[in-house]
Parts: C-alpha cells; structure tokens; sequence
C-alpha cells in the first residue's frame, strides 16, 4: 500500500515594502563601527592588518531605506508605518 503524500507546503509569500512599485525587498543604508589593529614593520611600508573586530549594525526610525527596483527613498520610519496602516485595514 502506498502512503498518501504530505501536501507540499506553501512557498512563503513576502509583503510588499516599497510604497510606490510594491517591491518586496529594500535596501537599508547603515554603518558599523569597526576596529583594526595595525602594524608597520617599516616606516616606509604599509599598515599590515593584524586583527579587526566589527560592532552592530543598528538602524532606527530615521535610518535611510531604499528601494533598489524604483529608486524610491525614505525611513525605516516611513516603512514601519506602512506596514502598520496595513496591518489596520
């Protein structure tokens, strides 16, 4: 006897993020700190790396999103928001 197959599950739908095409995906712009220990063995050679430790990449309401699809700008705020409006309707 053959076992009924499962159902293939649903393949995850995203939410659209841009307000103006709809694009799923945007691009937020940020920056991390980042440490480097250096050497020089010469004075006249360059700065040879030893180690390196990266901090967090944080982002807040006024961090900058774009959409990479349309070029459309705004916050991280303005998306959040959106996202909130829909979630009311």
């Amino acid at each position: 006897m053959i076992a009924p197959s499962s159902p293939s599950p649903e393949p995850r739908r995203h939410s659209p993020l841009c307000p103006e095409c709809g694009a799923t995906s945007i691009r937020i712009r940020t920056s991390i700190e980042v440490e480097v220990d250096v050497v020089v063995e010469d004075p006249a050679a360059e700065m040879i790396v030893m180690d390196e430790l990266l901090g967090d990449a944080m982002w807040d309401e006024r961090t900058l999103a774009v959409c990479p699809a349309c070029s459309w700008q705004g916050t991280v705020g303005d998306l959040r928001r959106r996202a909130l409006t829909a979630l009311g309707s």
